[in-house]
């Protein structure tokens, strides 16, 4: 599921993350998690991402994300699990 979402870095301050579901399906994100200067910051609890949608995610305030960081994104599957899911923005 987390492999068919394409996640990009925003905007050009590093405060917004796009993620773009081409699938025909709903995620439903639980939370997100970026590694930032080897901080973690949780961010963007209870998203659910429409079908063939883009989302803006908004970092928290004075959180600027930088290219190659780790951003996890933890979808619930059908069963409820948690499914981690890595990407390096």
């Amino acid at each position: 599921m987390g492999a068919k979402v394409h996640v990009t870095l925003e905007s050009s301050n590093g405060d917004k993350i796009k993620i773009h579901n081409p699938t025909a399906y709903y995620i439903s994100l639980r939370d997100a998690k970026l590694v930032s200067d080897g901080k973690t910051i949780s961010f963007a609890t209870s998203e659910m991402f429409a079908p063939n949608s883009t989302t803006d995610l908004a970092l928290p305030a004075g959180v600027k994300a930088k290219k190659g960081e780790l951003l996890t994104l933890n979808v619930v599957n059908d069963y409820g699990t948690n499914i981690p899911c890595d990407y390096y923005l």
